[in-house]
């Protein structure tokens, strides 16, 4: 409604600038929370870790514990039971750092905006790394992090891709954080990361995590095919195209039935087995002949059969 006291170039770059403070300012805190990951954090036989700690000589130690040892079931408990909370919060800050500030990472899961934004995105993640003085954010952490799960060797950290663009865009706009996931992720990022347990010849409880690099992928052509064909022989099942093992015989042009059956039971894996598979994150001695001596569709049972 009257002459502009600045131009508009620089009203916009004072936007960013101010947005850009706000956003510092709010996600530059270490984390300040006792419990980082509580409810984010499970054994490799899917018991939730809760915190825990203990005082010895004035100080206080903080881990993370599976319920199964909590509530007596030492049996049903993980290959990891007990992990020191500061230990496993600082390798996952440390990694979710890694994760948000690779540009070429980041890049693929932005793609589909037009390059603009693009180029906004990458910005404020500069100016985020570049100004900010501690690791990101425990809030948006959390945001971020749908499961993080204990394995004796490595670490899997799951995010949620939907809420990665969300919190990509609030850090770059300004706009409020999406609220935190209750639930598992249906648009998942699994990260991987290799570990080394050492533990103290007193209390054998100390785990010191290693720096590591991304699991190798190591796609097994083999196994690959052996899950398309159980999705797609069952398909032929439920629609009627077939009625059995044996009619699936005949339209493939088999002679071992016994193999039909064995990869139709294939399509009842465990989702994560399958996605490491496809990913080619499987354990490297995971065979076809393995995956075959699987006897049971529960969930559970087939991870600790293939050392999931």
């Amino acid at each position: 409604e009257h002459k502009a006291i600045i131009n508009n170039e620089t009203f916009e770059k004072v936007q960013k600038l101010l947005v850009q403070n706000r956003i510092n300012s709010k996600y530059s805190e270490a984390s300040k929370s006792p419990s980082l990951l509580t409810g984010k954090i499970f054994d490799d036989n899917d018991n939730y870790m809760g915190p825990s700690h203990s005082n010895t000589r004035n100080r206080r130690y903080r881990y993370y514990v599976s319920q199964a040892i909590i509530q007596f079931r030492k049996h049903e408990a993980g290959s990891v039971s007990k992990i020191p909370a500061g230990e496993i919060e600082t390798f996952v800050i440390n990694e979710l750092d890694k994760f948000i500030f690779n540009h070429s990472n980041i890049q693929q899961y932005i793609e589909n905006f037009d390059i603009n934004k693009q180029k906004d995105i990458l910005d404020a993640l500069e100016n985020l790394k570049t100004n900010s003085e501690e690791n990101l954010n425990s809030n948006l952490i959390r945001i971020l992090i749908s499961k993080i799960i204990i394995y004796k060797e490595k670490v899997k950290i799951i995010l949620c891709k939907n809420q990665l663009i969300k919190a990509l865009e609030s850090i770059t706009y300004g706009i409020p954080l999406p609220e935190e996931l209750k639930n598992e992720t249906k648009s998942p990022i699994v990260i991987n990361k290799q570990i080394k347990i050492v533990q103290t010849p007193k209390k054998g409880n100390i785990v010191v995590l290693s720096d590591s690099t991304e699991l190798p992928n190591n796609h097994n052509q083999q196994l690959i095919k052996a899950i398309a064909k159980s999705y797609y022989w069952n398909k032929l099942l439920l629609s009627g195209e077939a009625q059995s093992s044996i009619d699936i015989q005949k339209l493939e042009n088999l002679s071992d039935n016994t193999y039909i059956k064995n990869i139709l039971r294939l399509r009842f894996l465990a989702s994560d087995i399958t996605e490491a598979i496809l990913n080619g994150t499987q354990p490297p001695d995971l065979s076809i002949k393995k995956l075959f001596g699987i006897k049971t569709l529960d969930w559970q049972e087939q991870r600790k059969f293939l050392n999931f």
